[in-house]
């Protein structure tokens, strides 16, 4: 705290929020910003984009044949795979077919954190199965919400073409003489498809469409990182409004 007084730093505690209300909105972390519970920084807002959400796979000709719709649901999701048990591709061969070794690859964990998500719940423990809803901390195995996901799951199965496997993607595109499931569409995430184990991603993208499902706010994660001192003098309300009028214009 020494050099605070040695220098003749600004306490901007009480100035920032009336001036610039936005660096404490809901949702801004802002502890980085104190020190002994006191703001001596001017802050900026940080925000960091979400670098692991849920992904369909689909074949390309299959999306096509479907009418390249939008999929943002667990009903989207299928949706497309009733269509690809019930249509042939340009081959007479079916898009999802266990004897063709054409399947939907749908890893349990994923499809479960999207069916979550999609009636409002956000999940907080895979193992215990805990989630969040409006605030509140819920035991999914207390609501019908883990009945109603494996409905679903068991009506795909049914069906016959669908595979929980975790998929190598250097295994990527199908052949129908290996033992692994063959991909048709699949869950994963974005992580996932940026590996390097895809042998020839120029294959890859000619093969397949990826694409983001449900609505993620883009830049979930936000905070504040302090990035200028302001001298303590008669002028420190001017040397704010023109500090944050500089960081918003890049000036």
């Amino acid at each position: 705290m020494n050099y605070i007084e040695d220098l003749n730093i600004a306490d901007l505690t009480d100035v920032l929020p009336i001036y610039y209300p936005e660096l404490f909105a809901p949702g801004i972390v802002t502890d980085s910003a104190y020190t002994n519970d006191r703001i001596y920084t001017f802050p900026v807002i940080i925000a960091a984009p979400s670098q692991d959400r849920v992904c369909l796979i689909i074949d390309r000709e299959f999306y096509a044949s479907a009418g390249s719709p939008s999929v943002k649901t667990v009903e989207d999701v299928m949706a497309l795979y009733d269509f690809g048990i019930e249509h042939e591709n340009k081959e007479r061969i079916w898009f999802l077919d266990k004897k063709a070794n054409r399947y939907f690859l749908c890893p349990f964990p994923l499809f479960l954190n999207l069916y979550l998500h999609g009636n409002g719940y956000s999940l907080l423990d895979l193992g215990y199965l805990y989630a969040e809803k409006d605030g509140k901390i819920i035991d999914l195995f207390e609501t019908d919400i883990l009945e109603t996901c494996y409905a679903s799951l068991a009506y795909m199965y049914d069906k016959k073409a669908i595979d929980e496997v975790f998929y190598f993607y250097g295994h990527w595109p199908i052949e129908p003489e290996k033992k692994e499931p063959g991909l048709s569409m699949a869950l994963t995430r974005l992580s996932e498809v940026t590996r390097l184990s895809i042998n020839d991603h120029n294959d890859f993208n000619r093969l397949y469409k990826v694409m983001f499902i449900d609505d993620y706010e883009l830049y979930p994660s936000k905070y504040l990182l302090p990035k200028f001192i302001i001298c303590d003098n008669v002028n420190v309300d001017r040397a704010v409004i023109t500090y944050g009028s500089c960081l918003k214009t890049g000036n």
